[in-house]
């Protein structure tokens, strides 16, 4: 199995484990794994495309993510706007 694809697992994983915690109305744990959903999905998605954590790490920090988002995805949706608007959520849900 592909790095990119463990990755898309862990999300897989960590959205049920968001949906869970969403019924239970446990908020802030749900909204702390919908993060993790992102960041692994978007992490799976970097590597799919081809890109390298820096030396040492075997992913990109939080912080640096959403721009590594925004300019990959340049290619993908065309919509500038779109592409901003995925990223400030992305940035919304780290920050939350």
């Amino acid at each position: 199995m592909d790095a990119w694809q463990l990755w898309q697992e862990m999300a897989r994983v960590s959205e049920e484990a968001s949906r869970l915690a969403e019924v239970g109305e446990c908020l802030r744990p749900a909204a702390s794994r919908y993060h993790c959903t992102a960041y692994q999905a978007v992490t799976a998605l970097l590597l799919y495309r081809g890109l390298e954590p820096p030396q040492g790490r075997e992913a990109w920090s939080h912080e640096e993510t959403p721009a590594l988002l925004q300019d990959q995805l340049q290619t993908l949706i065309r919509s500038r706007d779109r592409r901003d608007d995925l990223t400030a959520r992305l940035k919304e849900l780290y920050r939350r």
